[in-house]
């Protein structure tokens, strides 16, 4: 069985954290799930040391795309366009 994990418990944190947390669980933990928010909010240096992390390892990644702000079921009409956009 080959285990993963979501970085969602770390949204909160610092991303030198969550990179730490990564390597350390490396060798358990064969597949992350990326969440685009908080501190994992990806930029092109946390996308480059995040890639560079799963080829280093041999782990396996997917992404996340925002969803805190985000509610396409709202009944607002002006909320849902917005988050459609």
């Amino acid at each position: 069985m080959i285990l993963g994990a979501s970085t969602l418990f770390a949204i909160d944190g610092s991303f030198k954290r969550l990179v730490e947390y990564m390597e350390r669980w490396s060798g358990e933990i064969r597949v992350w799930e990326i969440i685009d928010e908080g501190c994992t909010s990806l930029t092109r240096a946390k996308e480059s040391s995040i890639k560079e992390l799963a080829r280093s390892f041999d782990l396996k990644l997917s992404l996340h795309a925002p969803f805190l702000d985000v509610n396409i079921a709202s009944l607002s009409a002006y909320m849902r366009r917005a988050s459609i956009k």
